[in-house]
């Protein structure tokens, strides 16, 4: 198993945690590009997994989507390739399409892919969707300064103030549903090192999660080269896991045979 962009390993370790119960021998690999938080969460798997009778044995990969890439390359057998929050797919259509292909392009005959994807959208679940995001805005206030202090470390120059900028969001429905982090300048700010000047009102956008409906991600799986094995979703939630793998001869036939196969 590769956990693309893994994160919080809490999500994964009930998935490591049935190959336990069923005695299925198997290798987690976490991919992350952060050290620290790669080590910290391997180190919470391999707190639940290191006995003697363990059957799964966990690692992490430090490095890019690339780094990653290159790594499984090597790993021979059969290969689950995990996504299981919305990384691959958080993004603009025609970028999470790349995203898929990218990684549909190294699928081996027998090779998943799992991939998570929210799809609470908007206008139902607006008050859902904003409760998530904005549960403690206190740190959220300190995830922005984090940021602000380490490019102004970076660069050498007081570039961001909080004086100077609003913490904002929004949630936006089209071209799809889409929360926006992102700060305003409420006076003209001078980057005296580029030469240049935010003026009073301009905006940057900080980070935004793109919510995706499964007919579009069925579609985009298409697209990308994939069928779409099994849809999973917990009771209560439109958040969805995709079991998918790469199409073969019978399912472009089957594809050329139903409704799909007049989409552009």
């Amino acid at each position: 198993m590769i956990d693309l962009g893994v994160g919080d390993t809490r999500k994964v370790e009930h998935l490591l945690s049935s190959f336990e119960e069923a005695q299925l021998e198997a290798t987690y690999l976490a991919l992350d590009i952060s050290k620290a938080s790669l080590e910290h969460s391997v180190g919470y798997l391999l707190g639940k997994h290191s006995s003697a009778n363990a059957k799964v044995t966990c690692a992490g990969l430090w490095g890019t989507f690339q780094d990653g890439m290159s790594y499984v390359k090597g790993v021979e057998g059969q290969r689950l390739f995990l996504s299981l929050g919305s990384v691959l797919c958080n993004d603009p259509w025609a970028e999470a399409l790349n995203h898929l292909r990218y990684w549909a392009a190294a699928l081996r005959p027998g090779d998943l892919l799992l991939v998570g994807m929210d799809a609470h959208l908007l206008p139902k679940d607006e008050d859902k969707i904003w409760k998530a995001y904005h549960s403690r805005d206190d740190l959220y206030r300190q995830f922005f300064l984090n940021g602000f202090n380490q490019v102004n470390k970076a660069v050498g120059e007081e570039w961001f103030q909080e004086e100077d900028w609003e913490f904002m969001a929004q949630l936006e429905e089209q071209p799809t549903t889409r929360h926006r982090f992102f700060f305003r300048a409420k006076r003209d700010v001078i980057i005296h090192k580029l030469n240049r000047t935010f003026k009073a009102g301009d905006e940057l956008d900080w980070f935004d999660s793109h919510k995706y409906g499964e007919e579009s991600v069925r579609l985009m799986c298409h697209k990308a080269g994939l069928s779409v094995i099994n849809v999973m979703q917990a009771p209560g939630s439109e958040f969805r896991q995709y079991l998918l793998k790469a199409k073969e001869e019978q399912d472009q036939r089957e594809d050329g045979d139903s409704a799909i196969s007049g989409l552009a």
